[in-house]
């Protein structure tokens, strides 16, 4: 998250970083996972993320639900520990659902969910829409008392482009970014407001017959505020590296009889 004041440099405040480390498996679609979440620093934070991305051939979705209770404002200098507010949270409650417009050539089951390959270079026009809800609750010590409770409702259309690079048959690397204005309303405020809203992501892997192995990362920025005093974005993302083990087989109860 950025607090950017009208009259000085841009703030920016971060969780406790954490790995998690997981198992899944899917099976004609559907599909499961399991992980463990490692503190590595910073551990006082309390947070909750959970995402679900669906990958069809003509289109996908998300889905979220994100809860971060304590924050590190991140300091300039080094030999300085960063300050802990353990009084501010944000809740961010939303989903996109996005078309695109030449799923019979690219694909984003290859590009983001790992369970096809993308044999030629393609890219494709995307068109969507968005919805969020986000409530952040910022120190009484914060110079500006319009920043202490915040809670804004905002949808709209988002549109872009995804384009995925196959080198050498095996390897590709794929860009996603999508981005729109969307309107809404806040606690603070009796009329409508725009919200800029940007979601890039990127993957990039080797993907063999049997196995691959990926690099993903899916972020979005919010624009939460804009005053006299300054304004409030929300950055929010995961990156993960995907090891993936294909077993070609039918389970007995779906073989057909003859």
């Amino acid at each position: 998250m950025q607090h950017q004041p009208a009259d000085g440099d841009r703030i920016r405040y971060g969780p406790g970083t954490k790995i998690d480390f997981g198992i899944g498996a899917s099976w004609n679609g559907l599909g499961g996972s399991i992980s463990y979440s490692v503190g590595l620093e910073n551990t006082e934070s309390q947070t909750v993320d959970w995402q679900y991305h669906h990958y069809h051939r003509h289109f996908f979705f998300d889905v979220y639900g994100q809860s971060y209770h304590g924050f590190y404002q991140n300091m300039k200098d080094e030999n300085t520990d960063d300050v802990f507010f353990p009084e501010m949270k944000v809740v961010r409650l939303g989903g996109s659902l996005q078309y695109g417009f030449n799923g019979n050539k690219f694909s984003f089951r290859a590009a983001l969910g790992h369970n096809e390959k993308q044999l030629k270079s393609a890219g494709s026009f995307l068109l969507g829409a968005n919805f969020n809800y986000t409530r952040v609750t910022m120190p009484e010590s914060f110079a500006s008392e319009e920043f202490t409770l915040r809670h804004n409702y905002f949808a709209g259309p988002i549109a872009g482009y995804a384009y995925t690079w196959v080198i050498k048959k095996d390897y590709y690397i794929s860009l996603l970014a999508s981005a729109g204005i969307n309107v809404g309303l806040d606690n603070l405020k009796n009329e409508f407001d725009v919200y800029p809203v940007y979601f890039p992501r990127i993957s990039a892997g080797y993907n063999a017959e049997t196995w691959s192995v990926a690099m993903t990362g899916i972020f979005t920025n919010v624009n939460i505020s804009y005053t006299e005093n300054g304004r409030l974005n929300l950055d929010a993302g995961s990156a993960q590296i995907t090891f993936i083990k294909r077993f070609h087989f039918q389970p007995p109860f779906c073989k057909k009889k003859k």
